[in-house]
């Protein structure tokens, strides 16, 4: 019988498996992305839920975005006043 985890290992290992299954999931909105734009010609924002991850996966996927013409990252912004304001664009294509 293997010996007990203690919490701070399962916080960690939990922690591993969420930043990865969400970096999964942005490489995945970044080449659906490319593929409207390239099918559309629109502009396409990925959205992310908060300006942490946003800054974590922009940084990840620096490169990626740099060679995506009409794609790009953004945020939602917390309260209200940002609901009203819509979305903060940053980063990214054109």
């Amino acid at each position: 019988m293997p010996p007990p985890r203690s919490p701070a290992l399962a916080r960690a290992a939990y922690k591993g498996a969420s930043d990865a299954y969400i970096d999964a999931n942005v490489q995945l909105a970044l080449a659906t992305a490319r593929d409207v734009h390239a099918a559309s010609g629109q502009r396409v924002v990925v959205l992310l839920p908060d300006q942490p991850e946003y800054e974590r996966s922009s940084k990840l996927s620096k490169s990626t975005l740099s060679m995506l013409d009409g794609v790009s990252m953004s945020y939602l912004t917390e309260g209200r006043s940002a609901f009203m304001k819509g979305l903060r664009v940053r980063g990214g294509g054109a």
